[in-house]
């Protein structure tokens, strides 16, 4: 398990290596428009193309960390099997919906691979890359997730309890 928690330190790494060099490109952009009146035209796009792979990256790490959103007014409300069946269905609809994307970004990683960015000549498929990227470990950590309901529950039935 050591290794995952290498992994998950090096992508928070490379994400805020990417923020922070999107803020520098940024920043140097603003300043040549308005100091020097003179704009790079690649500093948009590889800024776009950071933006891009931050969110992606963000989100799977705030997968991982069960960071995102949710209402669990309901939820709360329920006895512990409910609970239980509520996250099970809820995980097997956002693996349907982590299929979809999987399936939907690879389409449009071969659609845009061959269609370069005008200033930088980067084929956009790269930029795309980070989707179905994504999407695959966040599916992983879900599959992992939905697992530790039914080990949770095989543990509780044995008298074992798991925090």
């Amino acid at each position: 398990m050591k290794i995952l928690l290498y992994a998950e330190r090096a992508l928070e790494l490379f994400t805020a290596f990417l923020l922070a060099c999107m803020a520098i490109i940024v920043f140097i952009n603003v300043v040549a428009r308005y100091v020097f009146d003179k704009a790079f035209p690649w500093n948009e796009e590889i800024s776009l193309f950071m933006f891009t792979w931050v969110v992606f990256l963000g989100a799977l790490l705030a997968f991982k960390r069960h960071r995102h959103l949710g209402l669990d007014i309901v939820i709360n409300l329920l006895p512990n099997l409910g609970k239980k069946v509520a996250a099970f269905i809820g995980n097997i609809l956002m693996a349907g919906a982590l299929l979809i994307l999987i399936q939907g970004g690879i389409k449009f990683y071969f659609q845009t691979v061959v269609w370069p960015a005008p200033a930088t000549q980067i084929p956009y498929g790269y930029v795309n890359a980070v989707v179905p990227f994504s999407a695959f470990f966040m599916l992983l950590l879900l599959i992992k997730d939905t697992v530790e309901i039914f080990q949770k529950e095989k543990n509780e039935g044995e008298g074992g309890t798991q925090c």
